[in-house]
């Protein structure tokens, strides 16, 4: 939260008090849970634990992400605010804000934040940064991710994490720099690479990426969407100089074939394109 901090000062708005007041809260919560918990036996994460941890952290950073909303008045009821940050979390897509511009734009970062960071995960970013979760890192990823388990990059889980972590950075700032490229303003284009890389749908206007009317924007925030709908070991190894298991991956040569087949030709016709 203290990223949108520096937005919100950036822009001299009236959400930075607000912004301010839930990271506060938020970083003494966990300070008093890990108080509390410090006393705990260092056991093995079973999966039982496995599957708790996972459900109790999603609810309750969803819980805690709704402090902005709720502070600054973005929404008067609970509720409203508690489905907004679950959305964003878990790059559902579906919003309740009807005004979107009305919104300052350090609750519009944090919005977008959110979804961003659930795309990858809160777990495996946990993994990657916390070395008490990285010795059931194991179990917690394959309770994070809902079909198979990741395949491991590294002997450590954290290192595995943290790879999937550096694709999923080295990605974000490639849009980011391509959204920039083409006009965006940086605050629009960080709000749409939030938005894009989880293939999550928040903008920072009413109408979405319709306001631009700009192919250019159009086509960048379409093909990251596609890529970002992989698998991200994949590219590590495409990165590393190993294309080949990314293009004879059954599952990602299905993939391929499901989002071009899914192509009506006359959007292709409507550009000038004859099929």
């Amino acid at each position: 939260m203290g990223i949108p901090c520096v937005v919100s000062l950036i822009y001299r708005e009236s959400d930075f008090l607000p912004l301010v007041i839930s990271a506060a809260v938020t970083l003494f919560s966990g300070y008093l849970i890990e108080k509390l918990c410090s006393r705990a036996k260092d056991d093995e994460i079973r999966h039982r634990e496995a599957f708790a941890i996972v459900s109790f952290a999603w609810v309750t950073a969803v819980l805690f992400g709704t402090i902005p909303f709720l502070l600054a008045g973005t929404f008067s009821s609970f509720i409203d605010a508690y489905f907004e940050t679950m959305s964003g979390f878990t790059a559902t897509g579906a919003t309740v804000l009807t005004n979107i511009e009305s919104q300052p734009h350090g609750i519009l970062f944090w919005r977008n934040f959110t979804q961003w960071l659930g795309g990858m995960g809160i777990i495996v970013l946990g993994i990657a940064i916390l070395p008490k979760l990285a010795t059931g890192g194991r179990q917690l990823l394959a309770a994070e991710f809902p079909g198979p388990s990741p395949e491991r990059l590294r002997p450590r889980i954290a290192e595995t994490a943290k790879i999937m972590w550096g694709v999923y950075l080295l990605l974000s700032f490639t849009e980011l720099l391509l959204l920039k490229l083409v006009g965006l303003s940086l605050f629009d284009s960080f709000i749409h690479m939030f938005s894009t890389m989880p293939t999550g749908g928040f903008s920072s206007h009413t109408s979405n990426i319709g306001f631009f009317d700009h192919a250019g924007v159009e086509t960048i925030i379409t093909c990251f969407m596609f890529l970002s709908g992989g698998n991200f070991v994949l590219y590590y190894y495409f990165l590393k100089g190993n294309p080949r298991r990314l293009f004879k991956d059954g599952e990602f040569r299905f993939y391929s074939f499901l989002v071009v087949a899914a192509i009506h030709p006359g959007n292709f016709q409507s550009v000038g394109w004859n099929l």
